[in-house]
Protein backbone atom coordinates (compact mmCIF):
# COMPACT_ATOMS: atom_id res chain seq x y z
CA UNK A 1 0.00 0.00 0.00
CA UNK A 2 0.94 3.45 -0.55
CA UNK A 3 1.08 6.01 2.02
CA UNK A 4 -1.96 7.77 1.28
CA UNK A 5 -3.81 4.19 0.92
CA UNK A 6 -1.95 3.21 4.56
CA UNK A 7 -2.76 7.13 5.99
CA UNK A 8 -6.84 6.85 5.11
CA UNK A 9 -7.19 2.71 5.95
CA UNK A 10 -6.96 3.20 9.74
CA UNK A 11 -10.09 5.57 9.68
CA UNK A 12 -12.03 3.42 7.57
CA UNK A 13 -11.41 0.40 9.67
CA UNK A 14 -12.46 2.49 12.75
CA UNK A 15 -15.68 3.72 11.23
CA UNK A 16 -16.74 0.42 10.04
CA UNK A 17 -15.75 -1.17 13.40
CA UNK A 18 -18.24 1.64 14.98
CA UNK A 19 -21.11 1.08 12.62
CA UNK A 20 -20.84 -2.81 13.47
CA UNK A 21 -21.13 -2.36 17.16
CA UNK A 22 -24.46 -0.61 16.43
CA UNK A 23 -25.41 -3.10 14.11
CA UNK A 24 -25.17 -0.75 11.03
CA UNK A 25 -22.85 -1.40 7.59
CA UNK A 26 -20.72 1.20 6.22
CA UNK A 27 -22.79 -0.08 2.43
CA UNK A 28 -24.79 -2.37 1.28
CA UNK A 29 -21.78 -5.63 1.27
CA UNK A 30 -22.66 -8.81 -0.05
CA UNK A 31 -23.08 -11.85 2.39
CA UNK A 32 -22.07 -14.18 -0.48
CA UNK A 33 -20.56 -14.20 -3.67
CA UNK A 34 -22.55 -12.92 -6.27
CA UNK A 35 -24.32 -15.13 -9.37
CA UNK A 36 -25.11 -13.81 -12.53
CA UNK A 37 -27.79 -16.43 -14.46
CA UNK A 38 -26.24 -15.57 -18.24
CA UNK A 39 -27.72 -16.64 -21.37
CA UNK A 40 -25.97 -16.79 -24.76
CA UNK A 41 -27.23 -13.08 -25.66
CA UNK A 42 -26.19 -11.93 -22.14
CA UNK A 43 -23.20 -14.09 -22.81
CA UNK A 44 -22.43 -12.62 -26.03
CA UNK A 45 -22.86 -9.14 -24.89
CA UNK A 46 -20.78 -9.20 -21.87
CA UNK A 47 -17.81 -10.71 -24.35
CA UNK A 48 -18.37 -7.65 -26.45
CA UNK A 49 -18.27 -5.58 -23.92
CA UNK A 50 -14.62 -6.89 -22.41
CA UNK A 51 -12.94 -6.18 -25.59
CA UNK A 52 -14.01 -2.44 -25.79
CA UNK A 53 -12.71 -2.26 -22.26
CA UNK A 54 -9.54 -3.88 -23.13
CA UNK A 55 -8.97 -1.67 -26.11
CA UNK A 56 -9.65 1.29 -24.45
CA UNK A 57 -7.87 0.50 -21.35
CA UNK A 58 -4.56 -0.23 -23.45
CA UNK A 59 -4.89 2.82 -25.59
CA UNK A 60 -4.85 5.28 -23.09
CA UNK A 61 -3.65 3.07 -20.22
CA UNK A 62 -6.42 3.39 -18.00
CA UNK A 63 -5.67 1.83 -14.35
CA UNK A 64 -9.23 -0.23 -14.33
CA UNK A 65 -12.47 0.08 -16.11
CA UNK A 66 -15.63 -2.53 -15.11
CA UNK A 67 -18.92 -3.13 -16.13
CA UNK A 68 -22.22 -2.41 -13.52
CA UNK A 69 -25.45 -4.24 -14.43
CA UNK A 70 -28.88 -4.59 -12.32
CA UNK A 71 -28.67 -7.31 -9.94
CA UNK A 72 -30.88 -10.08 -11.27
CA UNK A 73 -30.57 -12.37 -8.22
CA UNK A 74 -33.74 -11.25 -6.08
CA UNK A 75 -35.22 -13.07 -2.59
CA UNK A 76 -38.64 -12.34 -0.97
CA UNK A 77 -38.29 -10.77 2.46
CA UNK A 78 -41.13 -10.37 4.72
CA UNK A 79 -41.94 -6.94 5.64
CA UNK A 80 -44.68 -5.69 7.72
CA UNK A 81 -47.95 -6.91 6.51
CA UNK A 82 -46.60 -7.88 3.27
CA UNK A 83 -43.72 -8.71 1.19
CA UNK A 84 -40.79 -6.86 -0.54
CA UNK A 85 -38.16 -7.63 -3.38
CA UNK A 86 -34.47 -7.76 -1.90
CA UNK A 87 -31.54 -8.13 -3.76
CA UNK A 88 -28.01 -10.22 -1.53
CA UNK A 89 -27.03 -7.34 0.81
CA UNK A 90 -26.70 -7.95 4.20
CA UNK A 91 -28.98 -5.03 5.53
CA UNK A 92 -31.80 -5.11 2.90
CA UNK A 93 -30.97 -1.78 2.07
CA UNK A 94 -31.34 -2.39 -1.39
CA UNK A 95 -35.06 -3.29 -0.80
CA UNK A 96 -37.69 -2.18 -3.84
CA UNK A 97 -34.70 -0.33 -4.99
CA UNK A 98 -33.14 -0.95 -8.93
CA UNK A 99 -29.36 -2.03 -7.56
CA UNK A 100 -26.46 -2.88 -9.65
CA UNK A 101 -23.58 -5.01 -9.02
CA UNK A 102 -20.15 -5.53 -10.80
CA UNK A 103 -20.22 -8.02 -13.76
CA UNK A 104 -17.60 -11.32 -13.35
CA UNK A 105 -17.56 -11.98 -16.93
CA UNK A 106 -16.50 -7.58 -18.31
CA UNK A 107 -13.66 -5.81 -16.10
CA UNK A 108 -10.25 -5.15 -16.90
CA UNK A 109 -7.70 -4.42 -14.40
CA UNK A 110 -4.55 -2.88 -15.97
CA UNK A 111 -2.61 -1.47 -12.84
CA UNK A 112 -2.09 -4.50 -10.49
CA UNK A 113 -2.40 -1.78 -7.60
CA UNK A 114 -6.36 -1.47 -8.22
CA UNK A 115 -7.51 -4.63 -7.13
CA UNK A 116 -7.91 -3.92 -3.70
CA UNK A 117 -10.33 -1.25 -4.96
CA UNK A 118 -11.78 -3.68 -7.70
CA UNK A 119 -12.77 -6.47 -5.27
CA UNK A 120 -14.32 -3.48 -2.93
CA UNK A 121 -16.91 -2.62 -6.03
CA UNK A 122 -17.78 -6.39 -6.51
CA UNK A 123 -18.67 -6.70 -2.79
CA UNK A 124 -20.80 -3.74 -2.48
CA UNK A 125 -24.06 -2.23 -4.62
CA UNK A 126 -24.54 0.82 -6.25
CA UNK A 127 -28.42 2.26 -6.31
CA UNK A 128 -29.31 3.75 -9.67
CA UNK A 129 -28.35 7.29 -9.20
CA UNK A 130 -25.52 6.90 -7.25
CA UNK A 131 -21.84 7.15 -8.76
CA UNK A 132 -21.05 7.70 -12.44
CA UNK A 133 -22.03 4.08 -13.22
CA UNK A 134 -25.50 4.72 -11.29
CA UNK A 135 -26.41 8.17 -12.45
CA UNK A 136 -25.26 6.73 -16.74
CA UNK A 137 -27.89 3.99 -15.72
CA UNK A 138 -30.41 6.36 -15.17
CA UNK A 139 -30.17 8.66 -17.77
CA UNK A 140 -29.20 6.07 -20.65
CA UNK A 141 -26.82 8.18 -21.31
CA UNK A 142 -22.83 9.50 -20.27
CA UNK A 143 -21.69 10.45 -16.95
CA UNK A 144 -18.34 12.04 -16.34
CA UNK A 145 -16.77 13.44 -12.92
CA UNK A 146 -13.22 15.05 -13.15
CA UNK A 147 -12.76 14.93 -9.33
CA UNK A 148 -14.20 11.60 -7.02
CA UNK A 149 -13.69 14.19 -3.60
CA UNK A 150 -16.79 16.04 -4.83
CA UNK A 151 -18.86 12.73 -4.15
CA UNK A 152 -20.43 12.43 -0.20
CA UNK A 153 -20.56 8.90 0.63
CA UNK A 154 -24.29 8.68 0.27
CA UNK A 155 -23.96 9.55 -3.19
CA UNK A 156 -20.86 7.29 -3.98
CA UNK A 157 -20.48 4.49 -1.16
CA UNK A 158 -17.16 3.99 -2.80
CA UNK A 159 -15.14 7.20 -2.51
CA UNK A 160 -13.72 6.36 0.68
CA UNK A 161 -12.34 3.41 -1.49
CA UNK A 162 -11.55 5.57 -4.23
CA UNK A 163 -9.45 7.68 -2.51
CA UNK A 164 -7.44 4.89 -0.61
CA UNK A 165 -6.14 3.84 -4.17
CA UNK A 166 -5.41 7.20 -5.35
CA UNK A 167 -8.47 7.68 -7.98
CA UNK A 168 -9.68 10.79 -8.83
CA UNK A 169 -11.85 10.88 -12.26
CA UNK A 170 -13.73 8.52 -13.95
CA UNK A 171 -16.32 8.43 -16.33
CA UNK A 172 -19.42 5.73 -17.20
CA UNK A 173 -21.64 5.45 -20.15
CA UNK A 174 -25.21 2.98 -20.43
CA UNK A 175 -25.10 0.66 -23.31
CA UNK A 176 -27.46 -1.73 -24.59
CA UNK A 177 -26.72 -4.67 -27.05
CA UNK A 178 -28.94 -6.13 -29.88
CA UNK A 179 -28.01 -9.55 -28.37
CA UNK A 180 -29.83 -8.32 -25.41
CA UNK A 181 -31.82 -5.46 -25.97
CA UNK A 182 -33.84 -5.32 -22.42
CA UNK A 183 -30.66 -5.35 -20.47
CA UNK A 184 -28.41 -2.12 -20.35
CA UNK A 185 -24.78 -2.25 -18.87
CA UNK A 186 -22.84 1.07 -16.84
CA UNK A 187 -19.14 0.54 -18.30
CA UNK A 188 -17.06 2.31 -16.13
CA UNK A 189 -13.53 3.70 -16.63
CA UNK A 190 -11.24 5.41 -13.79
CA UNK A 191 -8.43 7.45 -15.82
CA UNK A 192 -5.06 7.96 -15.88
CA UNK A 193 -4.42 9.84 -12.01
CA UNK A 194 -1.58 12.06 -13.95
CA UNK A 195 -4.26 13.61 -15.75
CA UNK A 196 -5.56 16.22 -13.32
CA UNK A 197 -6.48 19.42 -15.25
CA UNK A 198 -10.24 19.49 -16.85
CA UNK A 199 -9.93 20.24 -20.10
CA UNK A 200 -6.75 17.32 -20.36
CA UNK A 201 -9.78 14.59 -18.94
CA UNK A 202 -12.85 15.79 -21.11
CA UNK A 203 -10.45 15.66 -24.06
CA UNK A 204 -9.70 11.85 -23.35
CA UNK A 205 -12.90 11.36 -22.61
CA UNK A 206 -14.06 12.57 -25.70
CA UNK A 207 -11.50 10.68 -27.74
CA UNK A 208 -11.91 7.42 -25.40
CA UNK A 209 -15.81 7.74 -26.58
CA UNK A 210 -15.03 7.86 -30.46
CA UNK A 211 -12.27 4.97 -30.16
CA UNK A 212 -15.13 2.64 -28.17
CA UNK A 213 -17.71 3.68 -30.80
CA UNK A 214 -15.46 2.28 -33.69
CA UNK A 215 -15.43 -1.39 -32.01
CA UNK A 216 -19.10 -1.50 -31.11
CA UNK A 217 -21.01 -4.12 -33.10
CA UNK A 218 -23.93 -4.89 -31.62
CA UNK A 219 -23.30 -2.21 -29.02
CA UNK A 220 -25.23 1.31 -28.56
CA UNK A 221 -25.89 3.92 -26.45
CA UNK A 222 -28.91 2.77 -24.23
CA UNK A 223 -30.46 6.15 -24.89
CA UNK A 224 -30.13 5.95 -28.33
CA UNK A 225 -32.25 2.34 -28.98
Amino acid sequence: MNSQKISYAPKVHKVCKALKAINLRSSEILDHPKIHICNEGCQNALAEILEVLIEVCETYKLPLAQTWVPCRRRSVLAYGSGQKKNCSSFDGSCMEQVCMSISDAAFYVVDADMWGFHEACVEHHLHKGQGVAGRSFSSLGMCFCGDIAHFCKTEYPLVHYAHMFGLTSYFAICLTSKHTRNDDYALEFFLPTSITDSSEQHELVASMLAVMKLHFQSLMVALEK
